[in-house]
C-alpha cells in the first residue's frame, strides 16, 4: 500500500474512531443520568480497547499470518468493514438489551470496549501494510500517525461541536458508519486483483452500505426512549420530543417530565393551585414574600421555563436575564403553550452561555439571582455549587438582593451556601440567601398572588380570595418533610460536614447520603 493513501486512510479512521467515542459518551452519559464519572469510564473503556486492539494487531503482524502485502491490504479493508459495522451496531444492540436485562451501565462499557478493540487494530495494520521495514520506517510511520491524530482532532471538533447542532443521533451514526465502510471499501479495492474480483468486492461493499442505510431508521428508532425507560419502555412508550444539540440532549416524556442528559429537570406548569402544581412552581411565587420588588432578575439555567414565566409576569419586574448553555431547552420552551410567550416577552433576554462565565464577565448587579438547576451529583455541578462560585454570586447582588438556589437536598450544598452568606433561610430544597436578614412577608405574598396574571389569566381564581394562600400553598398538609429551616438550624445540622470547593468536587463524587428522590414517569 502506498504511503499517501495510507495517510488518508489513517486520517479518516481517526476521525471515525474519535467520533464514535463522542457518540458513545453521549449515550453512556444519558444512561447514567449525567453522573460525573461517565466520561472517565467511557474513556477508560475506549483507551483499553485501543490498547488491546493494537496489542493483538502487533502479535498478528509479528506472526507473519498476514501473508503477502496484497493479502494484508485486503485483510485490512475487511477489518475496517467489520470494525465500523460493530461500532455502528453498538447503540442499537444496547437499546435492545436495555428492554430485557439490568446492569445496562456495565454492558454498555463492555460493548464499547469490544467495538474499540476492532477499531484499535486499524492503525497498526495500516502501518504494517504501508511501511517497509527499512531505515525510513520511522519517517513514514510518523506521517501516518500524524494523519491519524489530525483526523482524531477533526472528529472531536466537527462531530462534537458542529454535527450535533444540525443532525440527530441516527443521522450522525449512519454518517460515521457509511464513512467507515467507504474507507474499508477503498482499501479493499486498492489491493491488486483481477477486474472481475474487484467488481465483486465493490458490489459487496456497496451492498453492505445500502443495507446499513436502509436499516438505520429501524435500528435507531426510539433509542433514547428505550435506554431511558428500559424494561418499562412498553409501558411508557416513546418520548414526546427530543432536542439534540452539541450541548447535550433534552427529552420530554409522555407523562410530561423534562430531562437533560437523562436526568430529571422539571415539568411545564405555571399554576400554583393545589392539584395542578405538580412541579411545585409555588416556590417561584414565594419570591413575593421575601423580596418586595425584584426589578432586575438573573436566571442561571432556563429549565422548563416555568419559573421564568412566572417571574416575568410579576409587575415589579423590569428585566430578566436568562443564561442557558443548552439551546435545546429554548426549543422545548418554544413548543409548550404554557411558557412559549416567555421567549417573546420584552422583559426577557436569553444569553447562551455558561452561567458562571457570565457572572464572571458581567458587571451588572441583580435584585434576585435564581438558580433552579437541579441534581447536585451530575457532571459539572460543582461549577454552580462551590464556595468560589457562591462568593462570585454574592458580589453580583444589589443591596437587599437575594440568591434563590435549589440545593436538591444536598447537605454539602446547604453547608456551602450558609458558609458564604451571612443570612439564609431554607424552604424545602430552596435556600434564600443574602447579605441582609431574610424576612417572609405573608401579607405581601397574599396580595401579590391575588393580582398575579400570566398571559392575561389570573393565577388564583376569585374563589380563593377568602383563604390564607400562604398556609394553603406554601405549606400544604401533604408535605411531610421539613419545610422551613433557619440558618442556625442548618449550621447545627451540617456542622461536621465539609464545604464544596472547585478542587474537591464535593457533590459530584460524594454526598450520596442526601441522594434526591427524582420523579420518574407517572410521578410528579
Amino acid at each position: 500500500m502506498r504511503l499517501f493513501p495510507a495517510i488518508i486512510a489513517a486520517t479518516l479512521s481517526g476521525y471515525v474512531a474519535i467520533s464514535h467515542e463522542i457518540v458513545w459518551y453521549r449515550i453512556y452519559g444519558f444512561i447514567m443520568e449525567s453522573r460525573a464519572g461517565s466520561f472517565g469510564l467511557v474513556l477508560a473503556a475506549y483507551l483499553a480497547g485501543l490498547a488491546i486492539g493494537a496489542f493483538a494487531a502487533g502479535r498478528y503482524c509479528r506472526s507473519g499470518a498476514g501473508g503477502t502485502p496484497e493479502r494484508s491490504v485486503r485483510q485490512l479493508g475487511i477489518l475496517l468493514l467489520l470494525a465500523n459495522c460493530a461500532a455502528y451496531l453498538t447503540i442499537p444492540v444496547l437499546a435492545v438489551y436495555a428492554q430485557f436485562w439490568p446492569h445496562l451501565q456495565f454492558v454498555s462499557l463492555a460493548l464499547i470496549l469490544a467495538a474499540t478493540v476492532l477499531l484499535g487494530t486499524v492503525l497498526p495494520l495500516l502501518a504494517h501494510a504501508a511501511v517497509a521495514a527499512d531505515s525510513r520506517a520511522g519517517h513514514r510511520f510518523a506521517f501516518i500517525y500524524a494523519g491519524n491524530i489530525m483526523g482524531s482532532v477533526a472528529g472531536g471538533l466537527v462531530t462534537g461541536f458542529f454535527l450535533f447542532d444540525i443532525l440527530g443521533l441516527p443521522q450522525i451514526s449512519m454518517l460515521l458508519g457509511l464513512t467507515g465502510l467507504s474507507l474499508g471499501g477503498v482499501v479493499i479495492l486498492s489491493a491488486p486483483a483481477r477486474t472481475s474480483r474487484r467488481i465483486q468486492r465493490a458490489g459487496g461493499v456497496l451492498a453492505t452500505m445500502l443495507i446499513l442505510a436502509a436499516a438505520a431508521p429501524g435500528l435507531y428508532k426510539n433509542v433514547y426512549s428505550k435506554l431511558h425507560h428500559g424494561g418499562d419502555y412498553g409501558r411508557w412508550g416513546t418520548f414526546q420530543a427530543i432536542y439534540e444539540t452539541s450541548s447535550g440532549v433534552v427529552t420530554l416524556s409522555r407523562s410530561g417530565n423534562l430531562y437533560s442528559g437523562g436526568a430529571y429537570e422539571g415539568r411545564f406548569n405555571v399554576s400554583p393551585l393545589p392539584g395542578v402544581d405538580e412541579n411545585r412552581v409555588i416556590r417561584a411565587y414565594l419570591t413575593a414574600a421575601f423580596h418586595p420588588a425584584p426589578k432586575d432578575i438573573l436566571f442561571i439555567g432556563l429549565g422548563s421555563g416555568s419559573w421564568a414565566q412566572v417571574l416575568a409576569h410579576n409587575p415589579n419586574v423590569e428585566s430578566i436575564t436568562i443564561v442557558e448553555i443548552n439551546p435545546g431547552f429554548i426549543q422545548a420552551v418554544r413548543d409548550r403553550s404554557a411558557v412559549a410567550s416567555l421567549l417573546t416577552n420584552p422583559k426577557v433576554k436569553i444569553v447562551q452561555d455558561d452561567g458562571r462565565r457570565f457572572l464572571r464577565r458581567t458587571q451588572r448587579h441583580f435584585d434576585l439571582v435564581v438558580q433552579n438547576t437541579i441534581v447536585f451529583w451530575r457532571t459539572n455541578a460543582t461549577n454552580l455549587l462551590s464556595r468560589e462560585y457562591l462568593e462570585l454570586s454574592r458580589t453580583r447582588l444589589k443591596t437587599g438582593g437575594r440568591l434563590y438556589i435549589n440545593t436538591t437536598r444536598s447537605t454539602l450544598a446547604q453547608k456551602t451556601v450558609i458558609t458564604v452568606f451571612p443570612h439564609a433561610l431554607r424552604y424545602e430544597n430552596m435556600i434564600i440567601a443574602g447579605n441582609d436578614p431574610v424576612h417572609i412577608d405573608r401579607a405581601r405574598f397574599q396580595q401579590q398572588l391575588l393580582h398575579w396574571r400570566i398571559d392575561g389569566q389570573r393565577v388564583v381564581p376569585g374563589k380563593y380570595r377568602g383563604l390564607d394562600l400562604f398556609q394553603l400553598l406554601i405549606k400544604p398538609a401533604w408535605l411531610s418533610r421539613p419545610t422551613w429551616e433557619s440558618r442556625s438550624e442548618m449550621a447545627a445540622r451540617t456542622r461536621n460536614l465539609p464545604i464544596i470547593t472547585d478542587t474537591n468536587l464535593g457533590t459530584e463524587f460524594g454526598d450520596f447520603d442526601a441522594y434526591p428522590e427524582v420523579p420518574k414517569d407517572g410521578q410528579s
